[in-house]
Formats: C-alpha cells, sequence, structure tokens
C-alpha cells in the first residue's frame, strides 16, 4: 500500500530531471550560468527572510488556528513558504533573463537590417529592379546567418547547459519535495492510522 507515494514523488522528480536537462541544452550555457547564480543567490536571501514571512503568515486567523490546534506545524508552514518563495524567485528570474535575451537579440538584428537608399539618375525601373536585388540579397543574406549561427552553437555549449540545467532541476526537484515530509509528519498525527505514508516517504 505505502509503494504509491515514492512512486510519484520519484516519478515527479524524474520529470523535473528531464525537464531540466533540455530546457539547459535549448537555452545555452551562458543563459543556465546566469539563472544558476542567480538562483542560488536568490535562495540564500530567501533562507534568512523565511523566518520573517512565515511569523508573518502565521499571523494570519485561519493560519494562526490551524497552528494553534496542531493541523499544521509552524515547520510546515516554513517547509512551504520557502518552497513556494523559492519557486516564484526562479521564475521571476527566467522571466527576466528571457526579457533581456530578446531585447538584445532584437538590438542585433536592428543592426544588420540594411537601409534603403535612394539612387539619383537613374529610371524609376532601374530602381525596382535595384531594390528587388536588395530584398533578394538581404534574405539570403539571413539565411547564411542563420546558418553560421547554428554552426557556431558547438555541442559542447549544449552539454554544458544541459548539465547546468540538470543541476537547477535537482535544486527545484529537492525544493519541491523537501516540505512534503513535514507536510506528512502532521497528517500522521491527526490521522495515526496513516503510518505507511511515513514509510512511504522514507523509501
Amino acid at each position: 500500500m505505502n509503494i504509491w507515494l515514492p512512486i510519484i514523488v520519484n516519478a515527479i522528480i524524474l520529470g523535473i530531471l528531464v525537464v531540466g536537462i533540455f530546457a539547459g541544452k535549448k537555452n545555452g550555457f551562458v543563459f543556465e550560468l546566469a539563472r544558476l547564480v542567480f538562483t542560488c543567490g536568490a535562495a540564500v536571501g530567501l533562507y534568512f527572510l523565511n523566518p520573517i514571512v512565515a511569523n508573518k503568515l502565521v499571523e494570519i486567523p485561519f493560519i494562526h488556528e490551524a497552528v494553534a490546534h496542531n493541523v499544521i506545524s509552524f515547520v510546515t508552514v516554513k517547509s512551504l513558504t520557502l518552497a513556494a518563495m523559492f519557486i516564484v524567485a526562479f521564475f521571476v528570474i527566467t522571466g527576466i533573463l528571457k526579457l533581456i535575451r530578446l531585447i538584445a537579440r532584437g538590438k542585433k538584428e536592428s543592426l544588420n537590417t540594411a537601409k534603403q537608399v535612394k539612387f539619383k539618375g537613374i529610371t524609376k525601373e532601374e530602381t525596382r529592379k535595384f531594390r528587388k536585388e536588395q530584398k533578394r540579397l538581404r534574405k539570403t543574406q539571413k539565411k547564411e546567418e542563420k546558418i553560421a549561427r547554428r554552426k557556431a552553437v558547438k555541442t559542447r555549449v549544449k552539454v554544458l547547459g544541459a548539465i547546468l540545467g540538470f543541476i537547477e532541476a535537482v535544486l527545484i526537484g529537492f525544493v519541491i519535495v523537501f516540505p512534503l515530509k513535514s507536510v506528512l509528519k502532521d497528517v500522521k498525527e491527526i490521522k495515526p492510522e496513516l503510518v505507511e505514508i511515513e514509510k512511504g516517504y522514507e523509501y
């Protein structure tokens, strides 16, 4: 009976790890390194901020009543608060980094865009032909640049990105599973007959 819990937890962790590897490979080394550094920095800050936030949450009437009547322990409140803040911080950091990357790419593309130039001393028909030729050359140039960029992305960089993505996934998996122990302990306190829950978690 107690086998369902470890199966579910391990399936969730495995899913997070797989997504982390493929996301890291797609995002690349630089993006993943920046996100890992900022995420670790945020984690340290949140660790020290967590007791203050948890104490404020306990002042909310229904949470205060739950803690007072041993429906939920203060340890569980702290664990869930830390996990929630970490996940929010992770997604905020991800959004900011993607926005920065998008802006940087937009500026790079705008610099590579050729401006149309008016030529004096030639007929309108020649001007139209020349502009068509310009458009054709620009399309060819863009295709060549895309091919060059794809070739520039080396396999080693992708592998490093995947490794960093795996490390981030391990952190996220740990943060998600971390509060589960105290939650299940609270459940066992309320319903002692569910002793298999704690055994399943340990397994």
